[in-house]
């Protein structure tokens, strides 16, 4: 794990990890089972462990994270294919704004 962190300069005492043991990283397999655990405990639907990708990308996509580094953040090589999988996260962040800008017009004129 350490080898991993070197290039990035983090001090893997500091770097919160969700699933770690004391004998370093598990097996995936140990990832998947323990997730489900938790969602099972949770008494949450289940989703797929994949989806918490999907999940991350859109709340980036809302926190006004630029595609670029929403894009290197999940490597893909280039921006454009980032924007192939996730355009409809754009697109709703693009109506959202859209309703926002018509609900300020409307409040405008009615206030005048």
């Amino acid at each position: 794990m350490q080898e991993k962190l070197l290039p990035t300069r983090a001090d893997m005492n500091k770097v919160p990890l969700i699933f770690s043991d004391d004998f370093g990283l598990p097996h995936r397999s140990q990832i998947k089972k323990i997730s489900e655990t938790i969602v099972r405990q949770a008494k949450l639907k289940h989703r797929g462990f994949h989806s918490l990708r999907h999940t991350h990308s859109s709340n980036l996509v809302e926190a006004d994270f630029d595609i670029l580094t929403i894009s290197k953040r999940f490597g893909y090589s280039s921006v454009a294919i980032t924007m192939d999988i996730y355009t409809h996260f754009f697109e709703r962040k693009k109506k959202k704004g859209a309703k926002c800008l018509q609900d300020v017009q409307q409040s405008m004129q009615s206030n005048s």
